[in-house]
């Protein structure tokens, strides 16, 4: 009788034999075994659950410092963590530049945590504020100010209640002209009026600005404000590396984005980490969508690898990290002999997929495992779909 486990799969099976007596076993002791089979696949796969669990939480202990997962160990970010130790206990207004998804909001959060301020971080999306909202989102309104809908106990802004702490303006280069204007005012005077309000409210707050703009190039375009500008930078402006320049730092963000979506999103999932050619395909790829893209990617192979997989493998991955290493396919040759007419669409695909891995494998096993089935039934696979393959050393 097989033992089934949670998802389905034969992982065993129960086998007992009188060869004394031929006819000894009956119908009901089938199918009390067969039972038995059940219960036991479910106590191995809660068994091995278990065990998966508990190894991953030892790995997530044993990841790296947050710290150092923000800096990691390129040269670009070495240079960027002398500056970020020389600037972050300060009060001084920082800039940071990078490109889309480089981690400016977890950069501008550990520069607040390291300061020393005891208010909280409060943060801004400047291009979500409507025009006729600035105003009231920044700076807030006064009791009883008029504005239609308002609050009749007033409100206060984004400046008041980081008070104490900082304020962090994201995609600052996204404000409009006339929005530049009245923040730079507050920023000059330390204080501002709330709408309605007759007296202004003074603020100790510290301001961190962010934009994947050049700024210099939107100031000779007359889009944004010089005197903005060199307000915020008081200091030379950090500018975070797109992660094609700090590939060094791959593998141990690519390990912490993992172990994070496993906790919050895929806790049943088995997978524990990457084969080589996975690692090998996720350093090929030129990442133009930086942090956001490797987080999008690794939740998509976590969604397509096979059940009971422990490691991703590229074939996990959408097509644009899929393709094999460079000279991977160069070591297999393959032949199809049954023409795509002798197969549905359905089966086509299935048969393309099993070619696609295949290619990216230097063996039939290592193919099997990929594609989560026996090398048994990659070879039914092979003959059903009519491929050729010839291998070649490399």
């Amino acid at each position: 009788s097989p033992i089934i486990d949670i998802e389905g799969k034969d992982i065993g099976v129960i086998y007992i034999d009188d060869r004394k007596r031929a006819h000894f076993f009956k119908e009901e002791d089938l199918r009390f075994f067969v039972f038995l089979g059940l219960i036991l696949g479910k106590f191995i796969s809660n068994a091995l659950l278990h065990d998966l669990l508990r190894r991953r939480m030892i790995a997530m202990e044993a990841q790296q410092p947050v710290e150092e997962l923000v800096f990691g160990n390129s040269a670009a970010m070495q240079a960027l963590k002398q500056q970020f130790e020389e600037l972050a206990g300060t009060d001084f207004t920082l800039l940071l530049l990078g490109e889309t998804g480089t981690g400016k909001t977890i950069f501008a959060r550990k520069i607040h945590e390291r300061s020393g301020r005891k208010g909280p971080f409060v943060e801004v999306n400047c291009s979500a504020i409507p025009e006729n909202l600035f105003e009231s989102e920044l700076f807030g309104y006064a009791p009883r100010s008029g504005i239609a809908n308002a609050d009749p106990r007033g409100r206060k802004g984004k400046f008041e209640l980081a008070d104490g702490g900082t304020l962090f303006l994201d995609e600052i280069g996204d404000m409009s002209y006339d929005q530049q204007a009245r923040l730079l005012k507050a920023l000059e005077e330390k204080q501002f009026y709330p709408i309605g309000a007759t007296r202004p409210v003074k603020v100790d707050v510290r301001i961190i600005a962010a934009t994947n703009r050049d700024l210099k190039e939107e100031i000779s375009q007359k889009c944004f404000r010089e005197d903005l500008f060199y307000r915020l930078s008081e200091v030379p402006p950090f500018t975070l590396p797109p992660l094609r320049e700090r590939k060094e730092d791959l593998p141990i963000l690519c390990e912490h984005i993992l172990y994070q979506l496993l906790r919050e999103e895929f806790p049943r999932k088995r997978i524990t980490g990457f084969s080589p050619a996975a690692m090998a395909a996720l350093s090929a790829y030129d990442w133009p969508g930086n942090f956001r893209e490797l987080k999008q990617f690794l939740r998509f192979a976590l969604i397509a690898a096979p059940a009971g997989r422990h490691e991703l493998e590229p074939t996990d991955f959408p097509q644009e990290i899929s393709a094999a290493p460079p000279g991977a396919s160069a070591l297999v040759e393959i032949r199809l002999t049954k023409p795509d007419e002798a197969f549905s669409p359905t089966d086509l695909a299935k048969r393309d997929k099993v070619v696609e891995v295949l290619r990216a494998s230097r063996s039939n096993r290592e193919a099997a495992r990929k594609l989560g089935i026996t090398p048994q039934w990659l070879s039914r696979l092979i003959r059903q779909f009519g491929i050729e393959i010839t291998r070649r050393k490399g």
